[in-house]
């Protein structure tokens, strides 16, 4: 026995410890811990066979499908760089991460045959074409490359200091950015989301998040970290969610506040069998209070709420311990926290000189953890700028109480300045959750001639609900100063999201003509 030092020791060991289990299952496709290694060795082998060497981009394009954890574990155990895509990229910003990362070898689903095709010719450094599914004539079959390689895989194989990911955030400050994530990282990353979904030996855990985003991917290496089953979907539909949970007897699921809503609206939910769920993690956004409390009444005391960035991975968690629907109201004031540090973990809140905040005074969350990003691809500049004297500066702005329970209050670019005074835009959409027929709420600055910026609220009720702009302008000042509360409210059918089921504020900002210097570009 010896200490892990990458994911290619912890697919050593699942393969010697448990070989006949589950490691994914994806509708029909059910790979064991054995299978799935061994068809991701000879994916790597194929793709050496192609020339491809330690450290090379390799680019998957494709919705969620058995094949992510054959080409994550190729690159994981041989010392590729999993260099992913957002498969709801236009076919502009797919060429400009394309070409950005470097990738060398592109692989993916005949889904997108039409726009891989229209790029190839700007393509100039991908030296291979690899193809799921109906295979164009100029490309590779996916299923050959596989039969080509070695069940040993190649002759190179991981090393700890590797870069095993390159993830592209979302851009919502601009270009998107290739966020280098290392072995030593991902491995400190998938014990955290194992001990924070507190996966045990043979958990079986659902997964609806796209594979390409850091949060759908380290939750599955959570489950891999403790040996359990990921069951995958291929996107969020909340149906196939309820009837998994039954049919698989799901112990953990990985959401977001958007995905449980649905769920919980959900015509047929009373006639599933959900007793199996041990933990459900939310993630990407914090839960409103009204929401939590929903969820607590009808699944139990089984919710966590994790706080990160693909930067960071899991830093800051709510534990199950601190969910109550009934309690004190400082227990139900801490509902709407982040949590406190997770293990491996350390957070400050500092003011723009870099300064500790005092507690429950407002400023940046900084960030210092085992699983830190070891910086951004090609950018030096913005790397030192967001990783300054160690530790992370997390653009998000949030508040400590006295025993370290975070508050996030806002994003520095979503924070609005009227009449000279800050608005937080997270406190605002607080108060309009609170109102009984609100499902989902997005607050941004508009430009005003006369604040300078006033506030606009963007609200999407729940079926069958109505609302008056007026009523819901009212209902806000009653429970926020009045300065803070929407001068305008849009009643809209559904809210831009982005892959991560976050709202796209920066879509919401360019449709209502925000100012430039808000414009998040």
């Amino acid at each position: 026995m010896h200490p892990l030092t990458t994911l290619a020791d912890l697919w050593d060991r699942n393969v010697r410890l448990f070989p006949d289990v589950e490691a994914v299952v994806f509708g029909t496709v059910r790979r064991t811990y054995r299978d799935l290694v061994t068809r991701s060795r000879r994916l790597a082998s194929g793709l050496e066979h192609l020339g491809a060497g330690r450290q090379e981009r390799v680019s998957l394009l494709a919705k969620n499908r058995s094949e992510w954890f054959e080409y994550y574990a190729a690159c994981e155990m041989h010392g590729l760089v999993a260099a992913t895509l957002n498969f709801r990229l236009a076919a502009e910003e797919l060429l400009y991460v394309l070409t950005d990362s470097d990738a060398t070898y592109l692989l993916f689903e005949d889904d997108y045959t039409a726009i891989v095709e229209s790029l190839r010719s700007r393509l100039t450094r991908v030296r291979e074409y690899i193809c799921i599914g109906n295979c164009p004539a100029w490309a590779r079959p996916y299923e050959g490359v596989i039969e080509s390689g070695a069940a040993t895989g190649p002759a190179f194989v991981a090393k700890p200091e590797d870069t095993v990911r390159l993830i592209y955030t979302s851009g919502t400050t601009g270009k998107p950015k290739g966020v280098m994530r290392s072995q030593a990282a991902d491995l400190a990353l998938a014990r955290a989301c194992a001990t924070t979904s507190d996966m045990q030996g043979g958990c079986r855990e659902l997964i609806m998040m796209p594979m390409f985003h850091i949060g759908g991917q380290s939750m599955a290496s959570g489950a891999h970290w403790a040996g359990g089953t990921v069951v995958l979907q291929r996107d969020f539909n909340p149906a196939d969610i309820i009837r998994t949970i039954e049919a698989e007897r799901i112990q953990v699921i990985h959401v977001t506040p958007t995905i449980i809503q649905a769920v919980l609206d959900h015509p047929g939910l009373d006639r599933h069998d959900l007793s199996s769920l041990e933990t459900v993690l939310y993630a990407a956004a914090p839960m409103s209070v009204p929401l939590l409390k929903r969820g607590l009444e009808k699944l139990g005391p089984i919710f966590t709420n994790c706080y990160g960035a693909t930067e960071s991975g899991a830093t800051l968690i709510l534990q199950k311990r601190f969910h109550r629907a009934i309690g004190t109201e400082q227990e139900i004031e801490r509902l709407g926290s982040l949590g406190q540090e997770h293990h491996d973990s350390q957070v400050r809140i500092v003011d723009d000189a870099g300064n500790e905040c005092p507690r429950g005074m407002p400023g940046e969350i900084l960030i210092r953890c085992a699983s830190l990003m070891d910086g951004y691809w090609n950018k030096p500049e913005a790397t030192a700028a967001a990783l300054a004297n160690g530790w992370l500066h997390t653009g998000d702005v949030g508040r400590m109480d006295a025993e370290g329970f975070v508050y996030l209050v806002d994003r520095k670019a979503d924070m609005i300045i009227s009449g000279g005074e800050n608005i937080y835009s997270r406190e605002v959409e607080n108060a309009l959750y609170s109102h009984p027929s609100v499902q989902d709420a997005a607050v941004i600055g508009i430009a005003d001639d006369y604040w300078g910026e006033a506030v606009l609220a963007v609200v999407v009720l729940k079926p069958g609900q109505a609302c008056t702009e007026p009523l819901l302008i009212e209902h806000c000042k009653a429970r926020i100063a009045r300065y803070k509360a929407p001068k305008r409210i849009e009643f809209v059918a559904q809210l831009p999201l982005l892959p991560s089921a976050k709202i796209d504020k920066v879509t919401l900002r360019r449709q209502y003509q925000t100012p430039a210097s808000r414009a998040g570009t």
